[in-house]
């Protein structure tokens, strides 16, 4: 029964983002993210201001297209509109994203790949899921328009040609890597995601939210 006095209590909020900091995974060759906090005092007041330095596309992010197509949308094209609303969670069961599993996916303009197979710690350990072409060239031609995966990227680890990358950006799609969807089982869910104003950068640390409805 919904609360009329309190909608909150009938909704669960999921963070899907990694924690930002030294400890953060990055892709190899990116520099480590760094922390830095100076305190200053003046009598009994003392505040604190803190740098960071870091990857774009460190911990949980963003893909703007143009982060591999030149001339195409950065991140201060996304739209609010894109990423506020309906999304659906499609697990894989460790595979890869198959094209069975990306038609099963359609029917939403946001489509988020559970693997559950992101490496942890600082270091990549071995081989991660990812999509296949095919997946990508059914998302592309079906409407989808955020792609997202709890990996760190839609490809396979070492294929530098980046055929999900091409293939979906070529279709306008952005895309949301290194989630954590651990909390979020399958189903469907409304997203809350937005990048910081970077203007034409090709990416943005993000912090998703997704909404659990009864």
């Amino acid at each position: 029964m919904t609360d009329a006095k309190n909608p909150e209590r009938d909704v669960r909020w999921i963070d899907i983002s990694r924690p930002l900091g030294p400890a953060t995974r990055v892709w190899p060759g990116d520099r480590a993210v760094e922390v830095v906090t100076k305190r200053n005092s003046v009598g009994d007041i003392t505040w604190c201001v803190s740098r960071l330095a870091l990857s774009v596309h460190a911990g949980t992010h963003l893909d703007a297209p143009g982060h591999m197509l030149p001339g195409a949308p950065g991140i201060g094209d996304f739209s609010p509109a894109l990423g506020c609303g309906p999304a659906r969670v499609m697990d894989t069961a460790g595979a890869p994203a198959d094209e069975a599993a990306a038609r099963r996916a359609l029917g939403v303009e946001r489509v988020l790949f559970r693997t559950g197979t992101s490496p942890v710690g600082r270091e990549f350990e071995g081989p991660f899921a990812f999509i296949t072409a095919s997946a990508a060239r059914v998302l592309a031609d079906g409407g989808v328009r955020l792609v997202g995966i709890d990996t760190p990227s839609v490809d396979a680890f070492g294929d530098e040609s980046a055929p999900a990358h091409r293939i979906l950006f070529s279709a306008g799609i952005y895309l949301l890597e290194n989630l954590d969807l651990v909390d979020a089982p399958p189903g469907e869910y409304r997203l809350w995601v937005t990048p910081l104003p970077l203007g034409d950068l090709d990416a943005s640390p993000v912090r998703p939210w997704l909404l659990a409805e009864p």
